[in-house]
């Protein structure tokens, strides 16, 4: 099938405006008539299509509209509430790369930035450096798949922002993992780098939503979702590994203005660390939390300290061996406790399953009437 009928049948799909509306009353605490979930379903007649690997994809901007097509698509015949979208999938090197560092391209998996700068090459930068990085990097190419995506879809889909990671992600990046023994030999020096990441966070995000007129509080991302109360994500995957004291010392007050810049926004990290967890959902600029790796957190405490205070857990909820749907999602919505906020599902379904997605979507729905 060719670009023009891939991108045809995506505009041929039903219109989503009530499950972008119904996502952004969770965000804001608004009352829904049933809680989001987001799901794509199998696309009859796109089976054994084109394929391009990853190293193509990041080396042409066509090829990666056609690859992410086949997702959009899913999503947008989907019946549930899984908003279609694609972003210049660049890697978690992307600000890093704002830099001067390039990143290892690879046919198999996701770019990797394997070069580092020294000490001494951070020190001879300043945050003013990064008022204006659209030049930068890879930026340039960033921000034009971003443009060629948004004209080629017009209006038939969402195009989002690049993976931006977070200040302390980003600045682990760039050092390498020397970062660790600076941050007990050199604290001010890593203060220094935290303040050129969270730099580069915030100039490229407000590059990147600009160059899509995105608003700051709201717009899509990751798996179909539309978030509102700032739409930005914050990654802390290099945090989650790392002592309360340094958390509150090095992680803490970067999120706290990373997020602050556009109105707030959410934090994901794959991996489990209470102290994190309650850190972040603690600040009033994080509006909700998403887990990488949901088995190895209590999702019940989750789903309890969320809901207290009035935030947002989107994403995966593990579901059990040998659970029944049915059983999957009332457990889910018993420790809800009858309510009906604080979630954006993505569910963990059976192959079977997803070819019978009104099923799942009457499960879901009853599931909620049933505890009201």
């Amino acid at each position: 099938m060719s670009l023009d009928r891939m991108l045809e049948r995506l505009s041929q799909a039903p219109a989503k405006d009530v499950s972008r509306q119904r996502q952004i009353s969770v965000w804001k605490g608004e009352p829904v008539d049933r809680l989001p979930i987001l799901f794509g379903v199998p696309t009859p007649g796109l089976e054994g299509g084109i394929h391009f690997d990853m190293k193509e994809c990041y080396e042409d901007r066509e090829k990666m509209l056609f690859e992410t097509l086949y997702s959009m698509i899913s999503q947008a015949e989907s019946p549930s509430d899984s908003l279609p979208g694609i972003r210049a999938n660049t890697g978690t090197g992307t600000l890093p790369c704002c830099f001067g560092l390039k990143q290892e391209i690879f046919p198999d998996k996701m770019p990797w930035l394997k070069e580092h700068l020294t000490k001494e090459q951070i020190m001879h930068l300043e945050p003013d450096d990064f008022d204006d990085v659209t030049g930068k990097g890879i930026m340039p190419q960033v921000l034009d798949y971003q443009r060629y995506f948004k004209s080629q879809l017009n209006g038939s889909g969402w195009v989002f922002l690049s993976d931006t990671q977070g200040p302390m992600d980003i600045a682990h990046l760039v050092r390498g993992d020397d970062i660790f023994f600076d941050m007990y030999d050199d604290p001010p020096f890593v203060h220094h780098l935290m303040e050129l990441a969270l730099a580069v966070y915030i100039s490229a995000t407000k590059a990147m939503k600009a160059n899509l007129d995105e608003p700051y509080d709201q717009g899509p991302h990751v798996d179909g979702v539309f978030v509102a109360n700032g739409a930005v994500r914050v990654c802390e995957d290099t945090p989650v590994i790392l002592s309360p004291h340094l958390i509150e010392r090095f992680v803490v007050p970067y999120t706290k203005r990373a997020l602050a810049a556009f109105g707030g926004g959410y934090v994901h990290y794959c991996g489990c660390n209470d102290f994190l967890f309650e850190s972040a959902v603690n600040l009033p600029e994080v509006h909700g939390i998403n887990f990488g790796m949901p088995q190895l957190n209590d999702m019940q405490k989750t789903m309890q300290t969320l809901l207290a205070l009035g935030k947002v857990y989107y994403g995966i909820w593990t579901r059990f061996e040998g659970e029944s749907l049915k059983d999957y999602f009332k457990r889910i919505v018993d420790v809800l406790g009858g309510a009906r906020r604080g979630l954006i599902l993505f569910p963990e379904l059976q192959a079977r399953e997803a070819h019978k997605p009104e099923n799942i979507m009457n499960l879901w729905v009853d599931a909620q009437a049933h505890a009201a």
